[in-house]
């Protein structure tokens, strides 16, 4: 199941920086040739086919990709894990330090298991990368599928080094947007009025001094949704830039649970806290002049209605943005001490609500009665 997204706008439209490198119909020949090895191996660990893939003449970046798609595909590790830890708490402790009391132990072990002797050693370590066997439960994957899952890999490599990233979306239906909303991204979202693309700014990794990795990661699970639109993509940073616009090869769309999960969970504490409260989930973006805000909860009281965003990852400047996107709209922000990027300089702002655990439900419907006008 492999998505080819429509191409955004003509060839040339923007001066952009080189391509994104990605893989492509020209690259099948040599992914069949890593399948044939992965083929050939099964049954064998991981590592005796990687050396064979690290000697084909493929660039690295290109190798890594494939290995990745193909350990996403081919998966059987966790199945794996609790056997190695049963076999290592039977076989490791003190030093063995003879062949025969080695040989015992194995032997005590062996039979403890219900395996035969000759096996054991294999499943000592058989839960790490390199050792586990090559298997293909599901027979051998097409290297379109290989290609299409690699392709989110290199995509990701570029997010993690980019400084700023910009998304253009055509036809978006909030996909995209609540997708980086949902994952706590510092994103911007404005509307193009010559087409009505949807416009995402995103902070980049590096551009942040904290939680940079675990941003990273984050950032780098947008990536399967730019499946669902026609799209074009700018990496910067102050040294390079690269570019990317579909048709590019990718899987398609996944469903996107994530989205509303904890506006939802929201919703029920405020409901237990006040049931006289109507709180819709995921409400139609605002839009101020080109500007989309994207709240996760409306909440209607005594007539009148409040918003409330649940913020992820977050700098003092960024919340500053966010509140002017909403201009005079009754809003609460809610931030999560922990997932502060940048110096924490105690905004004193009445629409900013903080919280560790979960906003106080009390606090928060308190805060919106306060912002709404008298």
């Amino acid at each position: 199941m492999i998505a080819l997204a429509a191409r955004a706008g003509e060839p040339g439209e923007r001066a952009w920086g080189s391509p994104l490198s990605v893989l492509d119909e020209h690259d099948l020949e040599w992914i069949a040739d890593a399948l044939d090895v992965f083929e050939r191996a099964q049954g064998q660990p991981w590592r005796v086919a990687l050396e064979q893939l690290d000697a084909m003449p493929i660039s690295r970046r290109r190798l890594v990709a494939v290995r990745l798609a193909l350990a996403r595909l081919l998966g059987g590790g966790n199945k794996l894990a609790p056997m190695a830890r049963r076999v290592r708490g039977l076989v490791l402790g003190r030093p063995a330090l003879d062949a025969t009391t080695r040989a015992a132990r194995l032997a005590t072990a062996a039979a403890a298991l219900g395996v035969d002797d000759g096996e054991l050693e294999k499943l000592l370590f058989i839960d790490l990368r390199g050792e586990r066997p090559i298997m293909m439960p599901h027979g051998r994957p097409s290297e379109l599928e290989v290609a299409a899952f690699a392709n989110i890999a290199l995509i990701q490599r570029g997010l993690r080094r980019a400084h700023r990233i910009a998304l253009r979306v055509l036809d978006d239906d909030g996909t995209l947007l609540r997708a980086a909303r949902a994952r706590g991204l510092l994103v911007t979202a404005t509307r193009d009025p010559a087409d009505g693309a949807t416009v995402l700014a995103i902070v980049g990794p590096l551009a942040l001094v904290q939680r940079t990795a675990v941003y990273g990661r984050t950032l780098g699970e947008l990536v399967p949704f730019l499946a669902a639109s026609p799209f074009e993509l700018e990496l910067a940073s102050p040294t390079w830039s690269s570019r990317l616009a579909s048709p590019v090869l990718l899987p398609l769309a996944p469903v996107d649970r994530a989205g509303t999960y904890h506006p939802t969970k929201l919703a029920r504490i405020l409901d237990r806290h006040d049931p006289q409260l109507r709180v819709v989930v995921a409400p139609p973006p605002l839009a101020a002049a080109a500007t989309l805000a994207c709240p996760d909860l409306a909440i209607d009281q005594r007539g009148e209605r409040g918003y409330v965003e649940l913020v992820g990852f977050w700098t003092p400047e960024f919340l500053v943005r966010k509140l002017a996107a909403y201009g005079t709209t009754p809003i609460v922000l809610c931030i999560d001490t922990a997932r502060a990027c940048g110096e924490d300089d105690e905004l004193t702002d009445p629409r900013i609500l903080r919280f560790t655990r979960r906003p106080d439900p009390r606090e928060l419907v308190e805060r919106l009665d306060r912002l709404r006008p008298p």
